[in-house]
């Protein structure tokens, strides 16, 4: 929502690319699925060669799938857009940090006796 909110653009093409990613892999496997079966039932193996185009449209929408949901990381590491797990996993990792300093600054003559 973020994104749709604030970049506008960037949602525009998550959305194409999800979108057409969703559709490649639906209407592939559909497709797959009736070349197998007219291969099967029809005897002809002419339509093993539609099955294998359809494997490579299922292909195709995952990598589609897969380029959408970089474009989303790419937003949030680069700080296009926040979203709220991440502020709350950083802030962890801030506290761990400055625990371990706390840690260190305390046990510092320890270590430099051993």
């Amino acid at each position: 929502m973020h994104l749709q909110v604030n970049k506008p653009e960037l949602f525009q093409d998550y959305d194409r690319l999800a979108s057409e990613a969703a559709f490649r892999v639906n209407v592939g496997a559909a497709l797959g699925g009736l070349s197998l079966v007219l291969a099967i039932v029809g005897g002809n193996a002419a339509f093993l060669v539609g099955l294998i185009i359809t494997l490579l449209m299922v292909r195709s929408g995952i990598f589609r799938q897969q380029t959408a949901n970089d474009l989303l990381i790419e937003t949030l590491t680069s700080r296009i857009v926040t979203s709220y797990l991440l502020g709350e996993y950083e802030a962890v990792l801030q506290r761990r940090a400055e625990s371990r300093q706390a840690v260190a600054e305390e046990g510092a003559p320890n270590a430099q006796q051993v």
